[in-house]
């Protein structure tokens, strides 16, 4: 006799492992460990990892993967999707050498988020926003795609930018967003975003070190407000270890502006 049998899986959680700096999914062996067990997982072909019939209870646990600082990450399921909970996970790139990255560290109050945006030749350009869709436009000047996922549309006088993140490619040059801008953005240049961790008011953000008098704008978020600081990496001054600095040394720091009126008004009263 014939007996038909389904067997029923349930994704109970799809996380999504990325590089804080490239946006990209990490390509690399991971380790993921829960109260210093390694979790069994299956790792789709797009790379998300999938955990399949584990059951739905809050649960935190670590991700381990070389060149990449270890991360703790909470699942609450009460802030997740019901039908497929989901989540994304940024490691962040070790820095073994002392000077690859420019690191970003230390506390400010109320801190709850950290990032940057690289200041450039603009490569995207956003040529509109339908808001019944939540997509976003893009033309490039030089027909590239966007490959990462956080981006940020930068204001015209550079200092300040928008934090964004594509979920979807929805067609060439259209990009399916998580949330709509705040502003209005048809004609602002898009620059790559790179994220950092911030637990209890502590950051830590790298950013590529790569010469050539990077510029970049660093948002802090505290609670519902955000600030911004424009510098340059090679402008800042630095720890003895590296390329490393305070978040406070930055954001309390003087812009470039204020420094060369200090300069004029120092050479009028010296005169």
């Amino acid at each position: 006799m014939k007996t038909d049998m389904t067997i029923m899986h349930r994704i109970d959680l799809a996380v999504t492992i990325l590089d804080s700096v490239t946006g990209r999914p990490v390509v690399g062996a991971l380790r993921l460990r829960k109260n210093g067990e390694d979790l069994k997982y299956r790792r789709a072909p797009d790379g998300t990892i999938l955990f399949i019939n584990m059951g739905r209870e809050d649960f935190d646990f670590e991700v381990f993967s070389s060149g990449y600082e270890n991360e703790l990450v909470s699942v609450m399921y009460g802030e997740l999707s019901e039908r497929l909970p989901a989540l994304d996970v940024s490691l962040i790139p070790t820095d073994s050498f002392g000077d690859a990255y420019l690191t970003i560290d230390g506390t400010l109050p109320e801190l709850a988020a950290v990032d940057a945006v690289r200041i450039g030749p603009p490569a995207f350009i956003v040529q509109g926003l339908d808001q019944k869709k939540c997509q976003l436009s893009v033309g490039s000047l030089y027909s590239q795609e966007l490959l990462s996922r956080y981006y940020g549309i930068v204001e015209r006088d550079e200092t300040r930018f928008e934090p964004i993140e594509i979920i979807k490619v929805s067609d060439k040059g259209t990009y399916q967003l998580a949330k709509m801008p705040e502003t209005q953005v048809s004609g602002l240049p898009l620059a790559y975003r790179v994220v950092g961790r911030v637990v209890n008011e502590s950051c830590l953000l790298r950013l590529p070190n790569d010469g050539g008098n990077a510029r970049w704008i660093l948002r802090a978020a505290t609670g519902e407000e955000s600030s911004y600081r424009a510098f340059c990496i090679d402008d800042i001054e630095v720890g003895s270890e590296g390329k490393r600095i305070g978040i406070d040394a930055i954001m309390n720091a003087p812009t470039r502006d204020q420094r060369e009126g200090y300069e004029q008004d120092a050479e009028a009263k010296g005169g």
